[in-house]
């Protein structure tokens, strides 16, 4: 399946203390798990930076990719960038056959 990464900076209002958070994680849970029932969470991380979480999803296509995101805007939480993302090796596999082409006569 394709990988996706997401950033979310919350609202100011989203959380406005700490037990907020765990109200606010089984919220946004629930409402992904209801929406996008194939999509497989890989990494959930809290950062220091401007964006406040990083996940890293698979999603069997961008359509189910773009509900999580949609969901999560929806909800009127935060902010939410969303990528699709390639593995190293596959990456590195696909510039190599790139540079083949490139390179062959035609």
């Amino acid at each position: 399946m394709p990988t996706f990464v997401m950033l979310t900076k919350l609202n100011e209002n989203s959380v406005k203390e700490a037990t907020s958070l765990k109200k606010l994680e089984t919220e946004i849970k629930t409402l992904v798990s209801n929406l996008c029932h194939q999509v497989e969470w890989k990494e959930n991380l809290a950062l220091m930076g401007p964006y406040d979480y990083l996940d890293i999803f698979e999603a069997p296509s961008l359509e189910e990719a773009m509900k999580v995101r949609t969901a999560l805007r929806a909800s009127g939480k935060g902010e939410v960038e969303l990528w699709p993302a390639v593995d190293w090796g596959q990456f590195k596999s696909m510039a190599r056959r790139a540079e083949e082409l490139m390179t062959s006569p035609a």
